[in-house]
């Protein structure tokens, strides 16, 4: 009997042991402490186009052919603004940077100015048909604010892209993106730029056009 009683002790320790070695991780110690993470992560999400910005046409005014001076120089300058609200979150200064620009045309081209491959200038082709200076002047747009302010806008042919994983894109910090109520505010500048060199073959009609949309990430 005492044979069985000390038995059953042993038995009952043991397992008194194991209970305490499988429980210790599950506790914490005056030394140890506990973090707890937790967050959410958003899609991009596509800003809705003013109605004031969306088909807006931007008259450049009228300049004189002489006064361009020299293939891929530029005349002129005419501010514009293209708005975006409904964006997912109420516009503020402080989210201007999670904004992302990205402008598209068919009527995009590249040159080389004076035979200087290191000096390729992107312009918008005169779209007038029947104009004389269809091929001798064009349009350029440059950021107005922002860490981009004074460049020419890179404005690509290919189509509007569904993400921001598209390259060429640019955030509202290198355009200067502004919160105004509840909308953001960029403001670019178009020039009548200079295709070829010399005046006598600029006088005529210019017009073209691109397309542009603005993501929330």
């Amino acid at each position: 009997m005492n044979k069985q009683g000390v038995k059953m002790k042993k038995t009952s320790l043991w397992a008194g042991v194991l209970f305490l070695l499988f429980a210790l991780p599950q506790g914490y110690a005056a030394n140890q402490g506990k973090v707890t993470f937790s967050g959410k992560v958003l899609a991009a999400r596509l800003c809705n186009i003013t109605t004031e910005t969306a088909g807006k046409t931007i008259d450049l005014g009228r300049v004189r052919s002489h006064q361009f001076t020299g293939e891929g120089t530029t005349v002129g300058g005419t501010d514009f603004t293209l708005s975006v609200r409904n964006c997912g979150e109420m516009p503020n200064m402080n989210n201007t940077h999670r904004l992302k620009y990205y402008f598209v045309s068919p009527y995009i081209f590249a040159r080389v100015v004076n035979g200087n491959f290191a000096n390729i200038q992107y312009y918008l082709k005169n779209t007038v048909q029947d104009s004389v200076n269809r091929d001798s002047v064009g349009i350029q747009i440059f950021a107005k604010e922002g860490s981009e302010a004074g460049k020419v806008i890179n404005i690509t042919q290919q189509t509007l892209p569904t993400d921001t994983t598209a390259g060429s894109g640019y955030s509202g910090t290198q355009l200067g993106a502004k919160a105004k109520g509840d909308t953001f505010d960029i403001t670019l500048t178009a020039k009548f730029y200079a295709v070829t060199a010399g005046s006598s073959d600029k006088a005529g009609k210019v017009a073209s056009e691109m397309t542009f949309e603005v993501f929330y990430e």
